[in-house]
């Protein structure tokens, strides 16, 4: 497996590169402007929750890849569902 830096580098800049135009994207696929919102908030909630669920789990079982590799596939399956999504 990969070591953690060249990892978290790409997490971080692909979240970066995408962060800017997202709300842009829901626009333009036509969520309203409370619809958008709820998913700002979403994405901001898990963002501070998350660490604090993984940070102890990743504690119990010794290891940070399996966490890491779990997250991230979740994330590609939710931005999957996005891109295929017309309604909120």
């Amino acid at each position: 497996m990969l070591p953690l830096k060249p990892i978290y580098f790409a997490h971080y800049a692909a979240f970066g590169a995408h962060a800017p135009y997202i709300n842009l994207y829901l626009d333009r696929i036509g969520l309203s402007h409370q619809e958008i919102g709820i998913l700002s908030g979403l994405l901001s909630a898990i963002t501070v929750a998350a660490p604090r669920v993984r940070g102890p789990l990743s504690d119990r079982l010794s290891s940070r890849r399996p966490l890491l590799v779990i997250s991230m596939v979740g994330a590609i399956v939710v931005y999957s569902g996005m891109w295929g999504a017309s309604s909120f």
